[in-house]
């Protein structure tokens, strides 16, 4: 699920009772969620582990969702099409589905609604492409849609560009959401932030995202901050990192930080009084926290 994880910058700021603040991607800030959770020596290992899962939960119902958008606005499979590991993989997917014949070069806006089971989702994107570029940018938005028993809001902004050279993809991109939420199975996950910045490299066949979001649920009893302070780098023939650090806050300046020793490895240290210092630090394979992989 390295889908999820991968949160940081650094935490900039002076923290209150229930809330912290610290520096973002894009020069704005993200605070601890006001129902944050207090991180503790017992229970920082179940509670990431229990984060893991959740989140991974609700970005399964947006990829659902967002399935049903893409085949019902495009009915042909593309051939040699990217995987779809970000978000605006997706939107990428959908312009090629569209294209008409093989011109050189292909600039075209995408509006699209799509009635769910009750409510509505929609994408609004612009695109260009040519045969050694890509690049789109637009936003992917639910207004109560309701599809296999999930129920999704609010909108998703996606850019990317993506660069042939010698034979090789790579690209860079950005997602970022704001109160984006997820009801999956009556558990409601939500992200009053999200802002994930990612490249990939088919050279070196090596992707790398650097996330930052403030998420909430009863799945995990309350909320934390996530942040990625330092990129996670993944070979493509790895489920893992390889480089990676992420920090986690709760109550209190409560924290938790996983630093990836290597791609089957990593460090998990506790700050559980929030002094700044970690008191604790124990050894752990990957596959604790990302076990359906």
């Amino acid at each position: 699920m390295k889908s999820f994880i991968y949160t940081n910058l650094a935490i900039a700021c002076t923290t209150t009772l229930l809330m912290a603040c610290s520096s973002s991607d894009d020069g704005g800030s993200v605070t601890v969620p006001a129902d944050a959770i207090t991180i503790t020596q017992d229970n920082a290992l179940t509670k990431i582990q229990d984060a893991t899962s959740a989140i991974d939960d609700a970005f399964d119902a947006f990829d659902d969702a967002t399935d049903v958008l893409f085949l019902k606005s495009s009915p042909d499979t593309p051939s040699g099409s990217k995987n779809k590991k970000h978000f605006s993989n997706f939107a990428r997917t959908m312009i090629k589905n569209n294209k008409t014949g093989d011109p050189i070069t292909h600039e075209a806006p995408f509006n699209e609604t799509i009635n769910c089971d009750s409510g509505t989702m929609s994408i609004n994107a612009d695109f260009t492409e040519t045969a050694t570029s890509e690049s789109g940018s637009g936003t992917i938005s639910f207004s109560s849609c309701s599809l296999f028993g999930s129920t999704l809001n609010g909108a998703l902004t996606f850019s990317y560009s993506d660069t042939l050279v010698d034979d090789n993809w790579k690209g860079s991109g950005k997602d970022t959401a704001s109160n984006l939420s997820m009801t999956v199975s009556d558990v409601t996950h939500t992200f009053t932030s999200f802002s994930d910045t990612w490249s990939y490299d088919d050279s070196t066949q090596i992707d790398i995202d650097k996330t930052t979001l403030s998420y909430s649920s009863s799945a995990i009893g309350g909320g934390i901050l996530i942040q990625d302070t330092t990129a996670w780098k993944t070979r493509y023939t790895d489920f893992y990192p390889f480089e990676a650090v992420t920090l986690v806050t709760g109550a209190n300046a409560s924290k938790l930080k996983i630093t990836a020793l290597d791609e089957t490895q990593f460090t998990l240290e506790i700050d559980a009084d929030g002094n700044g210092t970690f008191e604790s630090s124990q050894v752990y394979a990957w596959s604790v926290l990302f076990d359906t992989l």
